[in-house]
């Protein structure tokens, strides 16, 4: 090798071995007992704790109770919290600013919907631990990340030859399947599921039965009528039992994630292909609402990657860029919480 091409080698070696420390010098570093840094801002477990109490007092929601479920609702509560600040940071750049009038109607609107009125509210808030001015806090960011949104998605419009062409294209999608009306028993276990399978067969009625035996408080007074239900809306297996048998036949029992099922199908609807005059007007909402979805999601990816934020190895989400799931707000409660 000549000599020019030995110090080209050597200066381009210089050159990244300069940029790489460069980089270490400028990556912000985790202190320790930090949960993650943002920018010029250090996030503690103090204070990722107290966010965690305003969210238990909006939603109601706990930590799990099992390691690895814990586990997974740290690093996600970590990564609610960095991807909150980051849009606090877009709200302010674009001038968004909810104002202390519109957070209290918020607040007003919360209490009497949630708790019905000021003193149980203010109850519910010593049993968190949290305060009044940390929940309106709460709600002016909501206000200010829906305007945010809003900003960011801009108009979307969506045209008639579009509309056409994506319905041919998702026309079995758009069907209606095949939906069967259900009178449902839930009992407690298997052997009480086979009692009422074996007395159901033997001509008494479900209402009867359902009065006595279900588990189920919302159909009970309804003598187990659950309306008409496609395959989708059911648990797997108590669709199986459901979908194998023909009207008037006794199904189940299927066990279900909150008991044993058992039941008779009293009506068939037939499935129905969809018809483009019928559908339109609901299917032009819902291409309009998933290319709303797109924009700020892919908006909210790359908001998320360009902030960088360096968690401690304890909080690392398993994809720190990818954004949170999808809510009106972004402010989904973390992953693996009990409401």
């Amino acid at each position: 090798m000549s000599k020019s091409r030995v110090w080209l080698v050597v200066i381009v070696a210089a050159i990244a071995a300069a940029v790489a420390v460069g980089v270490a010098l400028t990556r912000p570093s985790v202190p320790e007992g930090a949960v993650f840094v943002y920018g010029d801002r250090v996030v503690s477990k103090t204070e990722l704790d107290k966010r965690v109490d305003v969210l238990r007092a909006l939603y109601g929601i706990t930590a799990p109770k099992s390691a690895k479920d814990r586990d997974t609702f740290r690093r996600s509560a970590a990564k609610s919290y960095a991807v909150t600040l980051i849009l606090d940071q877009k709200a302010r750049d674009m001038g968004i600013r909810v104002s202390e009038k519109k957070a209290r109607d918020l607040l007003d609107k919360f209490i009497d919907t949630q708790f019905g009125n000021r003193d149980t509210f203010i109850q519910a808030l010593g049993n968190v631990g949290t305060s009044e001015r940390a929940v309106l806090g709460e709600l002016r960011r909501q206000g200010a990340t829906i305007e945010l949104r809003t900003k960011v998605i801009g108009k979307v419009t969506i045209s008639d030859a579009f509309l056409k062409s994506s319905f041919d294209r998702r026309k079995a999608e758009l069907a209606t399947p095949e939906r069967r009306r259900l009178s449902n028993v839930v009992v407690s276990s298997q052997a009480a599921a086979q009692d009422v399978a074996r007395r159901l067969a033997a001509g008494e009625s479900v209402a009867t039965i359902a009065a006595e035996e279900s588990i189920d408080e919302s159909t009970r007074k309804a003598g187990g009528d659950l309306g008409y239900l496609a395959a989708a809306q059911l648990e797997a297996p108590v669709a199986k039992a459901a979908f194998g048998v023909q009207k008037g036949q006794v199904y189940g029992p299927a066990k279900g994630s909150h008991g044993w099922n058992v039941g008779m199908v009293t009506e068939i609807a037939a499935p129905q292909p969809a018809r483009y005059a019928d559908v339109k007007t609901a299917f032009r909402k819902q291409l309009k609402q998933e290319q709303e979805v797109r924009v700020w999601s892919d908006w909210l990816a790359k908001v998320i990657h360009e902030a960088d934020i360096q968690y401690a190895d304890a909080y690392r989400p398993a994809d720190p860029d990818a954004p949170p799931p999808l809510t009106p707000t972004t402010q989904q409660p973390p992953e693996g919480a009990t409401r």
